[in-house]
This record gives structure tokens, C-alpha cells and sequence, in this order.
């Protein structure tokens, strides 16, 4: 793997793509907003919400329907 000078932000959202994190969500105005944006511009699945109560529905629905160990 290239070296790659990255800002924080940058890091947590790449790293979020190398681990399979199949959507993001947030809500403009959060202190994350920098790491959806680079999320999406790194070429991962990202979603507005208005607030964080619709954010969080909106990240839970994939996994509820995924099975895996959390489903037991």
C-alpha cells in the first residue's frame, strides 16, 4: 500500500471502507460532517438525515435485516 498523507477526518473514513461499512449516515451541522463527506467522496454509501433520531433509524435498518452474530 501507497504512503498517503490524509487529515483525520479522511482516516476514520477510509478506514470505515477498509473494515465494510456499508453505509454511513449523519446529519449536516454534526461535528462528523467531515467524515461522511469524505466517506462518500471515497466512494462509500452516504446518507443525510435531518436529525439524530433519523440518522440512527436510518443506520439501524440495514443491519437489523443482515443476520450475523448480534442476531442470535
Amino acid at each position: 500500500m501507497d504512503r498517503q498523507l490524509l487529515s483525520g477526518d479522511e482516516a476514520v473514513a477510509l478506514a470505515a471502507l477498509h473494515v465494510g461499512v456499508a453505509l454511513g449516515t449523519g446529519y449536516p451541522g454534526t461535528p462528523s460532517t467531515e467524515i461522511l463527506e469524505a466517506f462518500s467522496e471515497l466512494g462509500g454509501r452516504a446518507q443525510w438525515a435531518p436529525n439524530e433520531k433519523v440518522a440512527l433509524e436510518v443506520g439501524w435498518a440495514p443491519r437489523s435485516e443482515t443476520p450475523g452474530p448480534w442476531s442470535r
